[in-house]
């Protein structure tokens, strides 16, 4: 191994950043392997006319332990997995042109990484070739080569050579966030390298794309290390590029099908991507390394805010450490932000489907443009909306358990299950009461003593339990029953036979009760399961105007419920004493989110929220 008690020596020149500059490899041959890897550096401009170059599409790897790269008479520290791959890449008798970051940008100025960063897609699509290094072979990935090179078509699985397939597909290349790039704008079909052996890289993605499907089991978890839609994703987005439909592409779907992807700078999350999205109008944010990632991340969502016209992305916000963003920002560095939104009830699809069904403000009060206003430097944006009231009481669900149970199952005997399944719904049927004993005063204080029992004995509880989906629809889905009475009533009706607080409910609207046809019972169950698990860690609130709710986290008196304009979900924001707010979470809230809110309030006083 190669000591480090040495420093560089090599100095850069200062590019001339107001043209599209950009520094090319020469790497030297050598007959000797071991021999001192010897180059040169030279600029010269995109796009090349009369010379072309390969672009290394690789991985850093370990970065503490250094190796020498000679230019000149002077010395460059490069990675051990960068050494290596020019090992390998040297030719014998030939000079080599290469594209490498790590040598033809300085590592030193953010200046210069800047300059270049923005010039990547062009970089990357102007080379002869794109190579993707995955690192040194053995044995078994010498087999696995030979199998790509020969492979013309789909073939037994049992010829594929798995093992060396394996080695190949456990290489830390296919979760980086750059390759992505590197890969897709190619403008011929990339060559993938281990060791002194390459293959094309369609043959590489066909093959290892259809093992890993194959070798999915029974739960759908992937037995062949990395999960297929890595490969999918590349297989796509190639083929939008190659057929000239980039314009598909947008920051909100690249964040979303890259989310899972490392980066050792962690603004790369979103760097990464600006080069897949065309920009025609120049709305696009900069790659800027003189920036903060928090700043980066706030540039990102505002552009997601700007790109979509209305702010759903908010869901993806309710996370992560609050001291090191703004709460209305996402912190893209967490692999489950997409994860941690449908674990908290708003799975994208409902919001979609929220967007299109009138959920929310934006479309109904004639507001044609997003109103939003960001503050880079104090980490706010300022929007506008209107107040619908003040949380005055709370209880937190006690079906959280019945979620982690159901992500657990696969370890779980059916004993358990069916244990945690019982106890999810007796929790339910609890919390259902407490909630009505919350919700009974606040729905009298808005709608009246009669209107107020109708809702309740309608079963508007169960449906805020379960985040606005309908007990009718659950059973729809559930078993096809075309004559059964409305199922919220039956709901109240068990809890009467069954709670403890039967008493403070049976009075009220008992006689609004039919009777329970034969085969509901059932069915039935199937849905108290599926309103147990969307309860599961949810905050059941009222407010001091009457209106009742479920928040995704927990929510505390005095907190402000509203509508933002161009958020299709009610927010729950909390006063800071500078008058700013944070955001807490975002709420079904009932009455608000059918539109009655609107349709009842005539003009809004509007308001202007400034989140922090």
């Amino acid at each position: 191994m190669e000591t480090t008690d040495w420093e560089s020596t090599y100095c850069y020149d200062i590019l001339d950043y107001s043209s599209p500059r950009i520094r090319l490899l020469t790497l030297f041959p050598a007959k000797d392997k071991s021999a001192n890897i010897q180059c040169s550096l030279e600029t010269v401009s995109l796009p090349l006319k009369e010379r072309e170059y390969e672009a290394l599409s690789y991985t850093w790897g370990d970065i503490s332990n250094k190796h020498r790269l000679f230019i000149g008479k002077d010395i460059l520290k490069i990675s051990q997995n960068l050494y290596i791959a020019l090992c390998h890449l040297r030719h014998q008798l030939e000079p080599r042109n290469l594209w490498v970051d790590a040598v033809c940008i300085n590592q030193a100025s953010d200046q210069e990484k800047n300059h270049q960063v923005r010039q990547m897609h062009d970089i990357y699509s102007s080379a002869s070739k794109v190579l993707i290094w995955l690192g040194k072979s053995d044995k078994d990935i010498e087999q696995a080569m030979e199998f790509l090179q020969d492979s013309k078509e789909i073939r037994d699985e049992r010829e594929k050579p798995l093992v060396g397939l394996r080695k190949m597909f456990s290489s830390p290349w296919w979760s980086r966030m750059w390759v992505v790039q590197e890969v897709v704008v190619a403008r011929t079909e990339p060559l993938v390298i281990c060791g002194n052996m390459c293959a094309p890289w369609e043959a590489v993605n066909t093959t290892l794309l259809q093992i890993s499907w194959n070798q999915l089991d029974a739960n759908g978890e992937d037995r062949f290390l990395t999960n297929p839609k890595t490969l999918l994703h590349f297989t796509l987005l190639r083929s939008e590029m190659i057929s000239n439909a980039r314009k598909k592409n947008t920051l909100e779907s690249l964040l979303k099908a890259t989310c899972d992807r490392e980066a050792s700078d962690p603004r790369d999350h979103v760097y990464a991507l600006l080069g897949l999205i065309p920009d025609p109008r120049n709305e696009l944010f900069e790659a800027d390394y003189t920036e903060s990632e928090v700043l980066a991340y706030q540039n990102a969502m505002v552009s997601v805010f700007k790109s979509r016209e209305d702010l759903d992305w908010l869901v993806y916000a309710l996370g992560g450490d609050p001291s090191v963003k703004p709460s209305w920002c996402v912190d893209f560095s967490m692999k489950t932000w997409m994860q941690d939104a449908t674990d908290r009830g708003w799975e994208p699809t409902a919001i979609e489907n929220r967007r299109r069904d009138a959920a929310g403000a934006g479309a109904t009060t004639g507001r044609e443009e997003l109103e939003i206003l960001h503050d880079p430097g104090n980490g706010t944006i300022k929007l506008v909306g209107t107040e619908i009231g003040h949380i005055d009481g709370a209880h937190m669900s006690t079906c959280g358990e019945l979620s982690a149970k159901r992500r657990a199952s696969g370890s779980l005997s059916s004993e358990e299950i069916s244990s945690a399944m019982n106890d999810g719904i007796t929790k339910l049927f609890n919390d259902i009461g407490v909630f009505t004993i919350y919700a009974h005063p606040a729905l009298k204080k808005r709608l009246g003593p009669d209107e107020a029992c109708k809702k309740l004995a309608a079963g508007d509880i169960w449906k805020v339990a379960a985040g606005g989906i309908s007990f009718d629809e659950l059973i729809r889905k559930l078993k096809d029953v075309k004559s059964y009475p409305n199922g919220y009533p039956l709901l109240e009706k068990f809890v009467q036979k069954t709670s403890k607080i039967r008493q403070i409910m049976s009075h009220e609207w008992a006689d609004l009760l039919p009777e329970e046809p034969a085969d509901f019972a059932t069915t039935a169950y199937g849905a108290y399961l599926r309103i147990a698990y969307l309860a599961g860690d949810r905050c059941f609130f009222t407010t001091d105007s009457g209106y009742i709710g479920r928040a995704g986290h927990l929510v505390q008196k005095g907190d402000v419920l509203c509508i933002l304009f161009g958020c299709r979900l009610p927010a729950v924001l909390r006063p800071q004493e500078d008058g700013s707010y944070k955001l807490v979470t975002l709420t079904y809230t009932h009455d608000v989110m059918e539109g009655e809110f609107l349709r009842n309030n005539g003009s809004l006083e509007e308001k202007e929220f400034l989140l922090r």
